[in-house]
């Protein structure tokens, strides 16, 4: 499994209280900002396969390296399963693309969709489909697992401080170490977040939107680890970007049982999708 590192935080962790994806609430023919010049180009560096997607100080956007669907994607906040009838070569072709926009912090998102129906021919619409979802369960009811806790009042109080500008926030506190999320390769980690930040990553993990029926509301501290397929049964552990993987580790839904006390149970549901009438090659400049 590729790693891809992202230098700024392409999706909300927002999300509707029942989780059913919601798709940019903005009509795909209407006039959305643009970019004041931007160069596509096709990357040919042959270098490593991560990329990267980030904006500057000065109102420029910059991706390296980077994927056709990922730009879909991130710009219109979907998953991959929301995005249907993609050609093949989006996904294998990888583009470079610098942009420059008037303001100091580029609204990037609908610039780049601007950008993607200027510049790739984009034409889409927005349907409701029904799909393979999963809902979440606890698996004993009200009782949750020893990974998953529901964040002390001096967590919050710490997270919340934390947001202050620079010089008002408290002194780094080792007993608390991060708010927020963080996560590796087989690995998620959550302070002071509500269930909805960790099921828009599982989404992710598991390729099917999700739909918390668990009951449980406000905001907690967990702690998931699990072995992903790829690493499961090997001979000895992986180590990938300094993270070891136990090759004899739980599932993802065997860690959300035993770790979290939360099962997924396969179901069928209405999804918001994202259908792809035309795209073509760019042109480049």
């Amino acid at each position: 499994m590729k790693r891809w590192l992202f230098v700024v935080a392409l999706l909300s962790l927002a999300m509707e209280a029942d989780l059913k994806v919601r798709l940019d609430t903005m009509p795909l023919a209407a006039q959305t900002p643009a970019f004041e010049a931007a160069s596509v180009k096709k990357n040919a560096g042959g270098g490593p396969p991560g990329m990267e997607i980030r904006v500057t100080p000065n109102g420029g956007f910059i991706a390296t390296n980077v994927p056709l669907r990922v730009l879909v994607r991130e710009s219109f906040r979907v998953q991959d399963y929301q995005v249907i009838d993609l050609p093949g070569w989006a996904d294998g072709e990888r583009y470079d693309i610098t942009a420059r926009s008037a303001g100091a912090t580029p609204d990037w998102q609908p610039m780049v969709q601007t950008l993607l129906r200027e510049r790739f021919a984009l034409s889409a619409r927005r349907e409701t489909r029904d799909m393979p979802i999963y809902a979440v369960a606890s698996v004993r009811e009200g009782r949750t697992g020893p990974g998953l806790k529901v964040t002390p009042a001096s967590t919050t109080e710490y997270c919340v401080a934390q947001r202050l500008p620079e010089g008002q926030r408290p002194a780094t506190n080792p007993a608390i170490g991060f708010c927020g999320m963080r996560q590796a390769l087989g690995m998620v980690q959550g302070r002071d977040l509500p269930l909805t930040a960790l099921w828009r990553f599982v989404s992710q993990q598991a390729g099917r939107a999700i739909v918390d029926r668990s009951g449980l509301t406000g905001n907690y501290d967990f702690d998931l680890t699990w072995t992903p397929e790829q690493f499961a049964n090997r001979t000895t552990p992986a180590v990938v970007n300094g993270n070891t993987i136990d090759p004899n580790g739980p599932s993802l839904f065997t860690a959300l049982q035993e770790q979290l006390g939360l099962r997924l149970d396969a179901q069928r549901g209405p999804v918001d999708v994202l259908v792809i009438e035309k795209i073509d090659r760019p042109t480049e400049n």
